[in-house]
C-alpha cells in the first residue's frame, strides 16, 4: 500500500471502497466502482505515461528536463490529491458522456454494455456491435488495471486467475504450449506464426491461440447481429518478436469468412501505449489504430 499510494489518499479510499461495497448490487453501483477505479489509477503513485503500474520516478535519467518537471508535479499532487473531488469529477464527466450516447442514440433505443463477449446472450440479435478486442500481446490488461482489481475486491482468487480468462494473456504452462493448438483455421497468419516460431514457441503459442480466441468470439458476434446490422471493431498491429503481427488484418479476414463486408476502414493515430522499457524493442507500441465498419448482408451473412 505505501508503495502504491501515499497514506491520507489511501485512507480517502477505503472510506469510499467501504461505501461502494456497501450498495446494494444495480446499475448504479456498477456505474460508480468504474468511476472509482478511474480514481484509484488517477491518484496512485504509478507513472501515467506507461499502461502498467510502475513506480512514478522524476529522477530517471532517460528523461528530459521538461518530463522530469512533469514527473515531479504529478507526484506532488498525488501524495496531496483530494479523493473526494476528484471523484465527483469523474462521476460528473461520465454522466455527461452517457448524456451524450442518449442524446445520439435516443431514449427509446435499447444499449447493453457488456464486459465479456463470451457472455453474449444467444438470443441477443442487434443492429450495432461496437467493441474494441484486444490487440494481442501488445498490452499487459489485466496488470494494467490491477490496482483498480484490488481496491474493488474483484481479485479474490489473484491476478493470475482474471488472466486465465482473458483473451490475449500471455502466460501458459510448458505443457500447453508442447501440446500444441488446432491451427487449420489460421491459414491467413500462418507465415507469420512459422516466423514468430522459429524464435520463440511460447510467443507463437500466444499469438495463435489469441486469433482462435477471436475467431470463436467474433462468431458469436456474428450471430448477435441481425441482417443488415453492422459491427465496428477497434483494432491495432503489433509486434511480437520483432515480427509485425498485422491484427487488422487478420481480424478483417476472420470477419470476412463469416460473412461481413467492409464499408469503412479509418485509420486514428493515438497516443504510444507506454510498455515497460526491456520489452519495447521486442513488442514495439502502436502508434495507431483501426476502426473496421463491417456489415452483415440482409441475407444473413454466413448463410444464416
Amino acid at each position: 500500500m505505501e508503495r502504491w499510494f501515499a497514506l491520507p489518499v489511501a485512507k480517502e479510499l477505503d472510506r469510499f471502497a467501504a461505501a461502494l461495497g456497501a450498495m446494494p448490487d444495480c446499475t448504479e453501483k456498477t456505474f460508480l466502482q468504474a468511476c472509482f477505479s478511474a480514481v484509484v489509477r488517477r491518484v496512485c503513485l504509478a507513472d501515467p505515461a506507461i499502461s502498467v503500474p510502475v513506480k512514478l520516478n522524476p529522477e530517471r535519467a532517460s528523461l528530459t528536463s521538461a518530463q522530469r518537471d512533469d514527473r515531479r508535479r504529478w507526484l506532488a499532487e498525488r501524495h496531496n490529491a483530494d479523493v473526494e473531488a476528484i471523484f465527483h469529477q469523474i462521476v460528473a464527466a461520465n454522466v455527461l458522456r452517457m448524456g451524450r450516447l442518449e442524446a445520439v442514440a435516443g431514449s427509446t433505443a435499447k444499449s447493453l454494455i457488456l464486459d465479456n463477449v463470451r457472455s453474449l446472450d444467444s438470443s441477443l440479435r442487434a443492429d450495432l456491435v461496437i467493441t474494441s478486442p484486444p490487440y494481442g500481446s501488445a498490452q499487459k490488461y489485466v496488470r494494467s488495471s490491477s490496482l483498480s482489481l484490488i481496491w474493488l475486491g474483484l481479485a479474490p482468487d489473484g491476478l493470475r486467475a482474471i488472466e486465465k480468462l482473458t483473451i490475449g494473456r500471455e502466460h501458459f504452462l510448458k505443457n500447453e504450449v508442447a501440446s500444441g493448438l488446432p491451427e487449420e483455421s489460421l491459414t491467413f497468419a500462418a507465415d507469420a506464426l512459422e516466423r514468430i516460431g522459429k524464435k520463440n514457441a511460447t510467443r507463437r503459442h500466444i499469438a495463435a491461440q489469441f486469433l482462435i480466441e477471436m475467431q470463436s468470439a467474433l462468431v458469436d458476434i456474428e450471430a448477435a447481429i441481425r441482417p443488415g446490422g453492422v459491427l465496428i471493431l477497434v483494432v491495432g498491429d503489433n509486434i511480437v518478436c520483432g515480427e509485425r503481427f498485422a491484427t487488422t488484418r487478420y481480424l478483417a479476414a476472420i470477419c470476412t469468412e463469416l460473412g461481413f463486408e467492409i464499408e469503412l476502414e479509418l485509420v486514428d493515430s493515438i497516443r504510444s501505449r507506454g510498455l515497460i522499457t526491456r520489452r519495447n524493442r521486442s513488442v514495439g507500441y502502436i502508434a495507431e489504430e483501426t476502426i473496421l465498419v463491417l456489415r452483415k448482408p440482409a441475407s444473413g451473412g454466413n448463410g444464416r
